[in-house]
């Protein structure tokens, strides 16, 4: 079956981090997965899995239940979600205790 001259095998992406960040972050790949080839991509990928899945999640919560209002604090108290997905689940809770209050 011929490939699409169309469809991409592999995207690229060219980054800038700031210095402080990338030492971080590469460290934090070395510890949880060790020095092999391939670490690095994995680990964005997954961050970027993570970044696109949360906040469309806290989206979808229109409405307090306990089961939404749970979901939020586990967001929040999850240190391995990224401070940026915590902070919207934290401004999404506010925002349904604040409905509540009216």
């Amino acid at each position: 079956m011929p490939i699409s001259p169309f469809r991409r095998l592999t995207g690229k992406f060219k980054l800038v981090l700031p210095d402080d960040f990338e030492e971080k972050f590469r460290k934090e790949i070395f510890k949880r997965m060790g020095m092999k080839k391939g670490n690095l991509t994995k680990a964005i990928i997954e961050a970027i899995e993570m970044w696109m899945m949360h906040p469309k999640e806290i989206r979808d919560i229109e409405h307090e239940s306990e089961d939404s209002i749970n979901h939020l604090l586990n967001i929040v108290a999850d240190e391995k979600v990224p401070p940026y997905v915590r902070e919207k689940a934290f401004e999404k809770l506010q925002k349904l205790m604040d409905k509540e209050r009216k």
